[in-house]
């Protein structure tokens, strides 16, 4: 994880050297056996969605092309922590009545285990507050948009068409149709999985929308063999 460039791979196989000298040993990101174990080998997008985001592909020509994968700060575009975090927004807005009513607000807090927002304030800006912790708000909000609620449903749809946006670009990049939708965000039978379906659909018609053959371990292994 987060061996994407040719400097932070170096540095990983320089460390890794001392305990396989005289081995063959080759360094490279987990997104890649991810679409390979996805594609059994071969060429294809995966979109990555869990407390991060990523899209990663690869033609027949091996052919590499990335969209986010970037950390939270820069990126993770849809991902469970954006959702996470924009719930928490919404709560923050439904309590000072800047944004609309939503039951975001009490599965926020009730997530986080504090009991108001002057509270969540003191937990979320302590030094050792984790960010899985806000992750980790996605099925509270899931929860929310199956009761109804707007705020919610409207978080998860956006998740959706910003995952759509990544896998696009890559799909384009490298002239392909295939893409396979890995990790919680993007299980099946949820709005974001919905959202982002409709929104590569109506994009490029001709789309192949698949579950990935293997795990990102017979990927890595495909790699090396």
């Amino acid at each position: 994880a987060g061996a994407c460039t040719p400097t932070e791979q170096q540095a990983i196989e320089r460390e890794l050297r001392r305990f396989v000298r005289g081995k063959i040993l080759v360094v490279d990101e987990d997104a890649a056996a991810a679409q390979a174990g996805a594609f059994g080998g071969g060429d294809g997008v995966v979109c990555i969605a869990g407390t991060g985001a990523n899209c990663y592909g690869r033609n027949a020509e091996g052919k590499r092309a990335r969209a986010d994968g970037l950390g939270p700060l820069l990126g993770d575009r849809g991902s469970g922590y954006r959702i996470g975090e924009a719930a928490l927004r919404a709560a923050c807005g439904a309590n000072d009545g800047s944004g609309p009513e939503t039951l975001l607000l009490t599965a926020c807090l009730t997530q986080m285990q504090v009991s108001s927002v002057d509270e969540l304030v003191q937990l979320v800006y302590r030094p050792d507050f984790a960010r899985d912790r806000v992750a980790a708000l996605f099925p509270r909000v899931l929860e929310c948009a199956a009761q109804g609620d707007a705020e919610a449903n409207a978080i998860l749809q956006w998740a959706g068409k910003e995952l759509a946006g990544s896998t696009l670009a890559v799909l384009r990049s490298l002239k392909l149709s295939a893409v396979a939708p890995t990790g919680g965000v993007l299980s099946r039978d949820t709005p974001v999985r919905h959202s982002y379906e409709k929104t590569l659909r109506a994009a490029l018609p001709g789309i192949q929308i698949q579950e990935p053959m293997y795990d990102a371990t017979v990927g890595a292994a495909l790699l090396v063999r």
